[in-house]
């Protein structure tokens, strides 16, 4: 129970930091739709919004323009729209908002609470599958913190695509998983199906991640395992079930996707036949491991101390932590090569390559408590490597936050992290004739959280939206402080080495 102080510490910490970092929406348009659709669930309002109409969507055979999302994250929304749209609803009614205040309103607390539960749940099924993975407590915290501040999960809070929802899914899945290897109860074969079916449903080629559950369990308790998946199975093709309906639902056939359909309804004169897919293999492929655009070793720096880490102890790791690197490598193979030929793999709103990211910060990941648990027996050449890449990796981190992601898209960089190094100097300085920054929206031309956006659109709530951002802050540090002194005082004296 060492570790319970402090995990709650650094569980409250990424919640906080959730909030510190949001800007005022969802940081991406993908999850506004979600948050429409969920919408009209309950209200009748239209799934795909007018303003959001335009390029997107796949209509249905009665000719009604539909969301081309899974139900996952809409799922996830529904509650917290229903409690925003309470709440919007009493303060509207208290200010006299009009519809697009109340809007915005409504989307802005629902960012707020998507991006604070998902953070916080991630951390949270971090401490505890890393546990279940055999590293001690201070070992599971500096894998937690290593996740938070050093991987593009930090990007994810801010950007609140599905990754961060399907990161916590896998995690919570990994830890279920892990359980029954140890205590071989059929609850836990079930609770892993819900996690992993819930990853399903968000997004379909999180089948793969399943995959990489199946592997561990397969590889780990061999014939043993086939209770597993008699449990698993029943419970997991509810999932697959509810997917197809949701399919037959809108577009009035279980066989095929919203991919299919957008391919038949959405290709331009011009475009691959295969079209949102088609593009060169190699290009994309490639690109998502070494190019200037988004390579995951340059978006995920401590990627390679991972690698590196888990090489050079791979005699003394556990089997069960070398079946589950061994499985991550693959999915990021897979995944690399699965998204290899999309339309936007290198132009999509993100910082990085975010369809192999969810394997790649689990990797990334793993070179914390690795580091901590074998830092007496490390080089001293291996240390002054390791730590400055932890700073340049909790520093780019960090940059990922501070502009819109969308303005190097604008920009045509070659290389969003060389571009926004650039852009950083430019915003400080205000400097509005250059010509790159010029190619940036004018509204995109600022800070990008919350207080300064209020800054430009309501200058008299300024003075709150900063202090309350700064206490967030102070609050943030406050609680990582807090979490690793717990971690560091509750950590025995180690032996000394027999010999």
């Amino acid at each position: 129970m060492r570790s319970v102080t402090g995990g709650k510490w650094l569980v409250f910490a990424a919640a906080l930091a959730a909030l510190a970092l949001n800007d005022g929406d969802f940081g991406t348009i993908d999850t506004a739709r979600r948050l429409d659709v969920a919408h009209s669930w309950w209200t009748g309002s239209p799934e795909v919004d007018a303003a959001h109409a335009a390029g997107f969507g796949v209509y249905d055979p009665h000719g009604r323009l539909r969301a081309w999302y899974g139900i996952g994250q809409s799922l996830v929304l529904l509650p917290i729209d229903l409690a925003c749209s309470t709440v919007v609803e009493a303060v509207a009614n208290r200010y006299s908002l009009d519809d697009t205040a109340s809007t915005k309103l409504r989307v802005l607390l629902a960012s707020l609470i998507l991006a604070s539960l998902t953070s916080a749940a991630a951390v949270a099924a971090a401490l505890a599958a890393l546990g279940a993975l055999g590293f001690s407590p201070p070992d599971a915290l500096a894998g937690a913190l290593t996740l938070l501040f050093g991987t593009t999960f930090f990007h994810y809070m801010q950007n609140s695509q599905e990754n961060n929802l399907l990161l916590a899914l896998f995690l919570t899945a990994l830890w279920c998983a892990l359980r029954w290897l140890d205590s071989r109860r059929d609850v836990w074969a079930i609770a892993a199906a819900l996690a992993s079916g819930m990853s399903l449903i968000t997004r379909l080629p999180c089948l793969l991640d399943t995959a990489v559950i199946a592997s561990l369990v397969l590889l780990t308790a061999r014939r043993s395992s086939a209770r597993f998946f008699v449990v698993f199975a029943p419970s997991y093709f509810v999932f697959v079930v509810v997917d197809r309906w949701y399919q037959w639902e809108r577009f009035g056939s279980a066989w095929t996707t919203y991919m299919g359909l957008l391919s038949l309804q959405g290709r331009a004169h011009g475009t691959p036949a295969a079209y949102p897919f088609g593009y060169p293999f190699w290009h994309g492929f490639w690109g998502a491991l070494v190019s200037p655009q988004k390579s995951i070793f340059l978006y995920d720096p401590l990627l390679v101390a991972s690698l590196a880490l888990l090489l050079w102890r791979c005699r003394d790791i556990s089997v069960v932590l070398k079946y589950y690197a061994i499985s991550l490598v693959c999915a990021v193979l897979v995944y690399a090569s699965f998204y290899a030929t999309f339309v936007t793999y290198a132009g999509d709103v993100a910082w990085g390559d975010r369809f192999t990211a969810t394997s790649v910060e689990l990797l990334a990941m793993l070179s914390g408590p690795l580091a901590v648990r074998h830092w007496h027996e490390l080089p001293l050449s291996s240390k002054f490597a390791l730590v400055p890449l932890a700073c340049i990796s909790f520093l780019e981190q960090i940059l990922s936050t501070t502009l819109l992601s969308s303005a190097e898209i604008a920009q045509r960089a070659s290389s969003a992290i060389w571009q926004r190094l650039a852009n950083v100097p430019l915003l400080l300085r205000g400097d509005t004739g250059n010509p790159a920054w010029r190619a940036v929206p004018k509204a995109w031309r600022t800070w990008n959280y919350l207080p300064f956006h209020l800054r430009e659109n309501y200058p008299s709530l300024m003075p709150a939206a900063f202090a309350l951002w700064a206490v967030l802050l102070a609050a943030t540090a406050a609680a990582v402080t807090m979490a690793v002194r717990s971690a560091v005082s509750r950590t025995p004296p180690q032996a000394p080495r027999a010999g």
